[in-house]
């Protein structure tokens, strides 16, 4: 019966969890490389050359006069930003190593570039697949395009014809209401399924037994 119970509970747990749309605000990258004598490679310990981190990103610290340099590329070819690191802080001395680097997401980033201190080209990573804003001046905010994260495609003109995302509307009291009646339907519902199937099992148990 508690198994029973915690299962109803998960299931309502992950109902209401789903309920919860994230800002697309306070992401950024993070690059899983390999380093070999100044050649930069995907780390291969990964199955994917970065990831999409939720959180604030905080710049890691130069200790070189020569710093490496990442550069992300939009869809439509314009630099987004450029971010130097050091890979001596995290290699410390040694010319083999794995470096994990980190950098600001940008929803419509295409490229991300790195170059070493001479400024040749490392390494070139595709992000396109993690983005969503494609540079087309249409405002679609079926995909989470809005003002604030596609500004070249939302202008503040078309702020009144795009609907808010689903994290900026307020949910109104009777959906709470209505959320909260399921949530005791879904447990009594539950229980009552858990006590009939107990019963039975009670049932064929006494006959058996008066057999």
């Amino acid at each position: 019966m508690k198994k029973i119970f915690l299962i109803l509970l998960l299931f309502l747990s992950i109902n209401f969890a789903n309920g919860d749309v994230p800002s697309l605000t306070g992401y950024y990258y993070q690059f899983h490389l390999y380093y070999n004598n100044g050649v930069l490679v995907n780390d291969r310990d990964f199955k994917y050359s970065y990831d999409v981190i939720p959180g604030l990103y905080i710049q890691s610290g130069v200790q070189t006069a020569y710093p490496y340099v990442i550069e992300i590329i939009s869809i439509s070819g314009v630099k987004l930003t450029e971010v130097e690191f050091d890979p001596g802080v995290q290699l410390t001395g040694k010319t083999v190593g794995k470096l994990t680097v980190t950098a600001p997401y940008f929803a419509n980033a295409k490229d991300v570039n790195i170059y070493d201190s001479q400024n040749k080209i490392l390494i070139s990573i595709p992000v396109s697949e993690t983005s969503f804003c494609n540079d087309d001046k249409i405002c679609d905010s079926d995909v989470g395009e809005n003002y604030n994260n596609c500004p070249n495609d939302c202008t503040s003109s078309s702020l009144l014809a795009v609907t808010p995302s689903p994290s900026a509307t307020a949910v109104p009291e009777t959906d709470k209401t209505s959320s909260l009646l399921s949530a005791i339907l879904y447990i009594l519902g539950g229980l009552a399924i858990a006590g009939g199937y107990f019963g039975w099992r009670w049932y064929q148990k006494r006959n058996f037994n008066n057999t």
